[in-house]
């Protein structure tokens, strides 16, 4: 359970750090203007477009990368802990299956020796 609270933070973050890059490289491309004299309005240039589209798609498959390890490894350790408590509960099964067979054989033997 904390390993999943856990991996929602982390992932939470990861898409902040996205966001917040997004929007530092929109920023740092509209602090290169060009002025279109033709149409008399700041127009961007198509290569610092470019770079803001490669920098977010590589910060997001980063994102992706660190939130698709995160959940396996919340997924292991969720199987791990089940797998603790499964082989813990199979013992204690089994040691009081051997108690009981203990107590049914000496009571057994406790009306033998009471008949006999």
């Amino acid at each position: 359970m904390v390993a999943v609270v856990l991996q929602k933070l982390q992932y939470r973050l990861a898409t902040a750090m996205v966001s917040a890059a997004g929007a530092a490289a929109y920023i740092g491309c509209h602090a290169e203007p060009r002025e279109d004299t033709e149409m008399r309005t700041n127009v961007y240039s198509i290569e610092a477009q470019r770079r803001l589209m490669e920098e977010r798609n590589l910060l997001r498959d980063r994102a992706k990368a660190d939130a698709q390890r995160l959940r396996d490894e919340a997924i292991d350790g969720f199987i791990s802990g089940a797998d603790v408590f499964v082989r813990d509960a199979a013992q204690r099964a089994a040691r009081a299956a051997n108690r009981l067979a203990a107590r049914l054989h000496q009571h057994a033997r406790q009306r033998a020796a009471a008949q006999g």
